[in-house]
């Protein structure tokens, strides 16, 4: 018994680590202007499993650093403007920066949960006043999967369903006033996290256009969905703010998670910004 006790033992401490810092690639987020590009990026501690057989690493604390930076003639300034800490995983890509406002509008866990588990929180933070509102949580909706502020920056459309993250059923569209919380929700038939799904706002934020399985609907801020003939050439990025390419074609390719500033400037021609989208009767291949 002593001779299996002993290896055993040998195995628990031998793999039992002092915790580390693991970080995830940064991403990025340009404002309505151009002028300024958020990075944000997931930090956590992670320390190696008791059971070297399970070939994964436990992850905890897990809390996203923002950075804000000038973004002029096609490059990034040395340091940023203002470097924040939230302590708590986002979830990418549903993170949008507001220059005007200073505000950050995304999709979060909360403290204790693995990265991108349930439940998930919709919130807004304002770096000003560093303050964090939160609009919906799973206790109103049960799992959040996408949001996706207006261009006026008073609604925020919402996917959520029941069931289960692995299992959902009972699919659902919300567009939320971004002061209350309350607004319009409706039932739609599905959602994949993937090109087949899609939410894009015109541009006078009345109306919110959804791609669901290849199949066009839209749902005004009051009233129900329905289909539609005509819809965005495109839906990325779907609002005027917050996508990760900026207004002309350029976005940040990172090389490594541990340097903000280790990445490469890469273009696509073919993007259009969601100012020079027009609404038609086909997509258009936008990236």
């Amino acid at each position: 018994m002593k001779n299996l006790i002993i290896p055993i033992l040998a195995i628990f401490i031998g793999n039992c680590s002092v915790a580390r810092e693991g970080r995830l690639f940064p991403e990025a987020t340009w404002s309505e202007t151009g002028k300024k590009i958020v990075i944000y990026q997931i930090r956590f501690q992670e320390s190696d499993s008791w059971n070297p057989l399970m070939g994964t690493t436990n992850k905890s604390e897990f809390q996203t650093y923002l950075e804000v930076y000038d973004w002029k003639d096609g490059s990034l300034a040395d340091s940023p403007n203002t470097v924040r800490k939230l302590p708590y995983w986002v979830l990418p890509p549903n993170a949008f920066f507001h220059e005007a406002s200073s505000k950050f509008y995304f999709l979060r866990g909360i403290s204790g949960t693995g990265f991108g588990t349930a439940p998930r929180v919709v919130s807004i933070y304002d770096l000003n006043s560093d303050t964090t509102s939160d609009l919906a949580d799973s206790s109103e909706l049960k799992n959040i999967w996408s949001i996706l502020p207006s261009p006026d920056r008073k609604w925020i459309g919402v996917v959520s369903s029941e069931g289960s993250m692995t299992q959902p059923v009972g699919f659902k569209i919300h567009i939320l006033d971004t002061v209350s919380g309350k607004g319009n929700v409706k039932e739609i038939s599905t959602w994949t996290d993937g090109p087949e799904s899609g939410m894009s706002w015109k541009s006078d934020s009345t109306k919110l256009f959804l791609k669901l399985d290849g199949k066009l609907f839209s749902l005004e801020t009051q009233g129900g969905v329905k289909s539609e003939a005509v819809f965005p050439e495109c839906f990325y990025p779907g609002t005027s703010f917050g996508s990760k390419i900026s207004n002309s074609g350029e976005y940040l390719e990172f090389s490594t998670p541990q340097n903000f500033k280790e990445f490469e400037i890469k273009k696509i021609e073919t993007f259009q910004p969601f100012s020079k989208q027009k609404l038609g009767n086909s997509e258009k291949n936008c990236l």
